[in-house]
């Protein structure tokens, strides 16, 4: 039996719950005269079943929302039974009566008023009072059953949705199981949900911010970017001047609202520039090695020969492996060191932002930043990710999302640069920790086989490939790469 404990806002849980479910929703192939494929439980039935037991529980109780799930039925029981103008309309018939003989009204009743409007205002009710006639009717349709009904004293409210008798039929094999696969499909890309009002700017005569550090020496220069003789930054340059001595003219410092900002020739792109600084100072935060020159990032290695890291997967805990070294075929001599990766990069979409992450490898000489064969690297990293086709993509990406977050549920803030003596003027910026996806069949993809056959030899050729280039003595792969990984995009 696996265990699982979602929190965090409604909407994640809502999310978390749907694509948690969808993945034990598996379809098969039902041969009923012409073959169909048909899923053991209506999904529409599912999040009837999770949005009533989200909107109309009893939030005062401290138990949580219980959902079981077995390959026969699926069981919720959510706190807090039937309100009282809704016990009292049905009187001694139970609710469950009421509802297969088609009444309706007599369930309009909300514990939770504001959070009913809220879903009801997002379309995730579909008509006041009728989730429990709808998840009766999509189960019925779909040839299962549905119960539901108050618990003893009614401290609780229980469902009952029982799957496809089909579906668990191995004696009459009245249902064949088809090899597709339900996964989840995801869009990669990370939701900005709060992000700074405004921005400072400065005079300065440097170029870029790096070389404004440098001319600074030992004053504090926040992150940021310059553009046209003024360095921009998300830090409040008015605060920094006034407790500091910073390279800032403390009567030169303006802000700016974002909307200004955009109103500005260059605008767009000093907020993308900006937004890259504080991501950068977040990925080096929690421990990742990050090349912004080709906006990637990687977990460098330990003492062990191979590192992994434990994370909370779609379903249950997960353990990857995110470095490991390689050696010789006919050998222990080490060659280079194999690292789960992501490029990364920030999406414009009008007023709103968005993280696109694209996982990938990394190969290096060291286990961290001694990148093997650069004029190589992409083309190879591209085959080796050969065998990485959309499902396990999709893990990579829930695994980078866990990383990213910290397993955060719902929403996250960016973290400053251990290393950021300003840390404690950093703006507030929010991601959602869940990516938007939906749910698709494998076999839309065509012959499984023969592409597994393809990738596999891909696959094969990249080896050793990497192999003998990491036995030539190439001198642009041996280089040295400072530690210093702070480096400026410049202007």
């Amino acid at each position: 039996m696996v265990e699982r404990e979602i929190g965090g806002t409604l909407w994640n849980q809502l999310n978390t719950l749907e694509e948690t479910i969808a993945l034990l929703n598996s379809p098969f192939l039902l041969k009923d005269g012409k073959s169909r494929q048909v899923t053991p439980y209506h999904p529409l039935a599912i999040h009837e079943m999770i949005v009533n037991a989200l909107v109309h529980r009893d939030y005062a109780v401290e138990a949580p929302i219980e959902i079981r799930i077995s390959p026969t039925e699926i069981e919720t029981v959510s706190p807090g039974g039937l309100i009282d103008e809704v016990a009292l309309r049905t009187g001694a018939e139970s609710i469950e009566s009421l509802v297969r003989g088609g009444s309706r009204g007599v369930l309009k009743g909300y514990r939770n008023p504001v959070i009913s409007s809220f879903f009801y205002g997002s379309n995730e009710m579909e008509r006041r009072g009728s989730g429990l006639a709808d998840m009766l009717q999509y189960t019925i349709d779909n040839n299962g059953d549905v119960h539901f009904y108050p618990m003893e004293q009614n401290s609780a409210f229980k469902v009952l949705i029982f799957a496809r008798p089909e579906a668990v039929d191995e004696i009459t094999r009245t249902a064949v199981a088809d090899q597709s696969e339900t996964v989840r499909f995801t869009t990669n890309l990370l939701e900005f949900v709060g992000l700074p009002e405004k921005i400072w700017h400065a005079g300065t005569s440097a170029r870029s911010a790096s070389g404004l550090r440098k001319s600074a020496g030992d004053l504090p220069v926040p992150p940021g970017y310059v553009q046209d003789g003024r360095f921009f930054s998300f830090y409040d340059l008015e605060r920094i001047t006034s407790d500091y001595v910073t390279p800032f003219d403390d009567g030169d410092i303006e802000e700016l609202t974002i909307p200004e900002l955009f109103e500005q020739g260059n605008g767009l792109n000093i907020m993308r520039r900006l937004l890259h600084e504080l991501l950068n100072e977040h990925l080096r935060a929690i421990g990742l090695v990050v090349d912004e020159d080709r906006r990637r990032a990687h977990f460098p290695k330990t003492d062990e020969p191979e590192r992994k890291i434990t994370y909370q997967g779609r379903v249950k805990r997960a353990t990857r492996t995110i470095v490991k070294a390689r050696t010789r075929r006919d050998s222990d001599d080490l060659l280079y060191y194999e690292h789960k990766a992501f490029t990364y990069s920030l999406m414009a979409f009008g007023i709103d932002w968005g993280l696109f992450i694209n996982p990938g490898y990394v190969f290096t000489r060291d286990g961290n930043r001694r990148y093997l064969g650069r004029d190589r690297i992409n083309i190879l990293s591209t085959k080796r990710a050969a065998r990485d086709f959309n499902p396990s993509v999709m893990h990579d990406v829930t695994f980078w999302m866990a990383c990213l977050s910290e397993e955060a549920e719902g929403v996250f803030a960016l973290k400053p640069d251990t290393r950021n003596t300003l840390s404690d003027y950093a703006p507030t910026v929010l991601l959602n920790s869940a990516f938007p996806g939906i749910a698709y069949k494998s076999t839309a993809f065509g012959d499984g086989r023969t592409l597994e056959d393809e990738l596999e030899r891909r696959v094969l050729e990249a080896d050793q490939e990497l192999e003998d280039l990491a036995a030539i003595d190439d001198v642009d792969a041996a280089q040295d790469v400072p530690d210093d990984d702070s480096g400026d995009d410049g202007q």
